[in-house]
């Protein structure tokens, strides 16, 4: 008769286990990665920002 196969922990409550190690790993990218990307919107729009806002040319 085959072993039992173990049944997996649930995740706990507070978070995902595999996104706390990631995290813990290599830093929180998808954090930094937001952080950028908000920076960039805010250069784009200060740089872009010489256009008029009413829509007319």
């Amino acid at each position: 008769m085959p072993a039992p196969v173990p049944v997996p922990a649930p995740a706990p409550a507070s978070g995902s286990p595999i996104y706390e190690s990631l995290v813990s790993k290599h830093g929180d990218v998808v954090a930094e990665s937001r952080r950028a990307a908000q920076e960039t919107q805010r250069e784009a729009d200060r740089l872009l920002h010489f256009a008029p806002r009413d829509g007319r040319d």
